[in-house]
């Protein structure tokens, strides 16, 4: 009976995923996942959910892995060996940003009001997205 897992990878980037699987293996160190999704790579880091339900009240605990192993499974399917990092992400750590790559996401935002802007570059950086914010001045000048 394989478990239910979620990895998502490439936060903050346009190559931002999500991808759902099996486990073909578990271990206290780590995790072999069967997945549809081709294109991970080894020393990749990853935000892994095991076991994950979709249900809305459900306790989905998020930890920080990186891919160790890809396999090409007889059936065409991929096979993804995870290792679990120390410490469970608390919504502060960025180690799981990507290198800030050319297509990497940033916002820039102009907001006349400083708990708007604080508060929306708080959610754009829980998301891996860079971001900065300038007050809107309240008279533009012209000379």
């Amino acid at each position: 009976m394989g478990l239910h897992v979620r990895m998502e990878g490439g936060r903050g980037t346009l190559q931002a995923f999500e991808d759902v699987g099996k486990t073909i293996d578990v271990s206290r160190h780590g995790l072999l996942v069967a997945t549809s999704m081709g294109g991970y790579w080894v020393g990749q880091t990853l935000q892994v959910i095991c076991p994950f339900w979709s249900t809305p009240v459900a306790i989905n605990t998020p930890r920080k892995a990186r891919v160790v192993r890809t396999i090409l499974l007889p059936n065409c399917t991929h096979a993804v060996a995870v290792e679990f990092q120390d410490g469970i992400p608390d919504g502060s750590d960025h180690a799981l940003l990507s290198s800030p790559f050319a297509n990497q996401v940033r916002v820039l935002g102009v907001e006349s009001d400083p708990r708007m802007a604080s508060a929306a570059t708080t959610l754009l950086t829980q998301d891996g997205i860079t971001s900065s914010s300038f007050p809107l001045p309240s008279k533009l000048s012209t000379s």
